[in-house]
């Protein structure tokens, strides 16, 4: 048999139904509980396998239930007849397909390399045009790290809660533009408002500048600090967040919905 993209969506959607059912709610509720607030129709679309899911939504329904987003994928019974495919090449396809993990760690815990991660960034895993497999898999998972900011900043405009994705194989470039100029997440050796690790800018010097709101705009020159990596993307998150809630509840940082610093509006 074939493995394609209609067997995969089913197999999720079997599974979605499995893990409902052992949680004894309904597919009205498990719609109306996800941040989009999908419909009875659109859930019993994804268990039957006729609906695509994107990441996202494999993200929110997976915190529903409690469970890793890989339990979703092929863990449910599923019927077919003897592959024409090697096993390998079977599991790899399948691997290909599933969402890339990014660990998470607080922005206080950055310089310890023994830190536990908090939480997984979920990405897609053919975001290069086709599937990684397992090897390409766990070479990308090493790649990849997540941050989550603990204070305010102006320089680069940044807040708590802030979820920061950086490539450590990049190699920081620097631009005359404040605007393109690559940002980097560094370590220094003393702390600076009680952390080591921060979010900065590349000048075009070499020298890396980062500003904590309401503080003089710190530059560290070249051999004062290690780069850990280049900021790839930004989530912010808003009011409505469960993850923003969570992280105010577990660890205690809070973001309070302010004007943009004085400062930061001088400069732009």
């Amino acid at each position: 048999m074939e493995t394609n993209t209609t067997d995969i969506h089913s197999i999720v959607g079997a599974q979605i139904a499995v893990l409902r059912k052992q949680l004894n709610i309904t597919q009205a509720e498990l719609a109306s509980g996800l941040p989009q607030k999908r419909t009875q129709a659109w859930m019993s679309g994804v268990e039957s396998g006729r609906r695509k899911l994107n990441i996202s939504d494999l993200h929110d329904i997976a915190k529903i239930f409690g469970v890793p987003v890989q339990k979703l994928f092929g863990m449910a019974k599923h019927t077919y007849s003897a592959p024409e495919d090697s096993l390998h090449k079977m599991v790899d396809e399948l691997a290909g397909r599933l969402p890339l993990e990014v660990p998470i760690f607080l922005q206080r815990d950055m310089s310890d390399p023994n830190a536990e991660r908090i939480d997984y960034e979920y990405w897609p895993g053919n975001s290069q045009g086709s599937g990684l497999n397992s090897i390409q898999r766990a070479a990308e998972h090493e790649t990849y790290r997540a941050m989550v900011v603990e204070r305010y900043y102006s320089a680069p405009q940044l807040d708590p809660t802030d979820v920061l994705v950086f490539d450590k194989r990049s190699v920081p470039r620097a631009d005359a533009n404040r605007r393109v100029t690559d940002r980097v997440v560094f370590k220094i050796s003393e702390p600076l408002d009680g952390l080591f690790v921060h979010p900065g800018i590349v000048m075009p010097s070499g020298d890396l500048e980062t500003t904590l709101s309401g503080q003089k705009t710190q530059v560290f020159t070249s051999g004062n600090f290690d780069v850990l990596g280049v900021l790839i993307s930004r989530r912010t998150q808003y009011p409505t967040s469960r993850v923003r809630d969570w992280l105010r509840r577990k660890f205690g940082i809070r973001k309070d919905e302010r004007i943009f610093d004085q400062q930061y509006a001088d400069e732009h």
